[in-house]
């Protein structure tokens, strides 16, 4: 039988080794790196448009940054 205090550091250890989920900025530089990808090296048999989910992510990230002043 496990400890209190051993069952609690077994948590947060696996709480920290979990993948932390792409940030917001991540996720969009991503999406424009695999468009510039396709863009230099286009395949014809890929279809790499960019998804309504892809432009929101877009959006979203470009909300987030200040305005140029």
């Amino acid at each position: 039988m496990t400890n209190f205090y051993d069952e609690v550091a077994s948590n947060f250890m696996a709480a920290l080794t979990q993948p932390q989920p792409s940030t917001l900025k991540e996720q969009a530089l991503e999406i424009l790196t695999n468009v510039a990808v396709y863009e230099l090296h286009g395949d014809a048999t890929t279809d790499n448009r960019l998804s309504a989910e892809d432009m929101s992510i877009i959006r979203r990230a470009l909300e987030q940054l200040p305005d140029a002043k």
